[in-house]
């Protein structure tokens, strides 16, 4: 009845008017009428008569509907995709930034020539990955609407010497020092997301080494106590 009105209305006044309706046919089978409504005029502004076209469009209706729908669901799923790799991003890269740590120390040690290759090709090729890995990985992150950040118990130092640790090699092959100073006492567990840290570490310092040419690279954690909490700030 809504719309019926609204059609008399604009109509009267003088203007076109294009309506989607529900419509039934004589054996109740409901349908979809496009109508379009369009006043002829008198000479004085008055409305003669009104012409209505009508088509049905009830097949594109449904069409559209399902596509809607076809859509949603690829959405859905991509984005479910996309927040499960963004939430396994820390527990792919760590491993490969160990693969890469290990081929770097099996290469100081006394090898042949050929084994020399084998260890320089294994760094090489996880290095590839790794930077495959990043591009999926910051690619999947973009697309998901909300990662979880995980609130579980654990070492603070045991999560900075890790991170320390892979990028230890990387750091002894350009001549730098990679130290750890702990200004104050850690305490001996946080609540928090290890692997999200431990990732943001290794970024830091990744790239801490990647940017000095001589001297080296210190991790500095410090602890100022609060009321309810305490306040640790962790520096590359």
């Amino acid at each position: 009845r809504g719309q019926l009105e609204d059609v008399a209305r604009t109509t009267i006044a003088g203007q076109s008017v294009r309506y989607e309706i529900l419509n039934r046919t004589k054996d109740g089978r409901e349908i979809w009428v496009e109508a379009a409504f369009a006043p002829i005029l008198t000479p004085d502004g008055g409305v003669e008569k009104v012409i209505v076209i009508e088509r049905d469009i009830t097949e594109a209706k449904l069409r559209a509907q399902e596509l809607a729908e076809a859509r949603d669901r690829a959405e859905a799923g991509a984005r479910a995709k996309a927040a499960f790799l963004a939430t396994m991003s820390h527990e792919i890269r760590t491993p490969m930034n160990g693969i890469i740590g290990m081929s770097d120390l099996l290469a100081e040690e006394p090898l042949s020539d050929q084994q020399k290759l084998y260890a320089r090709t294994m760094r090489n090729s996880a290095e590839a990955l790794l930077k495959i890995i990043n591009d999926i990985l910051d690619y999947s992150k973009l697309e998901a609407d909300k990662l979880p950040i995980v609130a579980e118990p654990f070492s603070l130092a045991d999560c900075i010497r890790d991170a320390a640790g892979i990028l230890k090699p990387q750091a002894r092959e350009k001549g730098l020092f990679l130290d750890i100073c702990h200004e104050t006492p850690l305490p001996a567990l946080v609540i928090g997301d290890s692997g999200r840290l431990r990732q943001i570490l290794i970024n830091l310092l990744a790239n801490a080494i990647k940017f000095t040419s001589s001297g080296g690279v210190t991790v500095t954690s410090r602890v100022t106590p609060g009321d309810a909490f305490v306040d640790i700030a962790v520096k590359v």
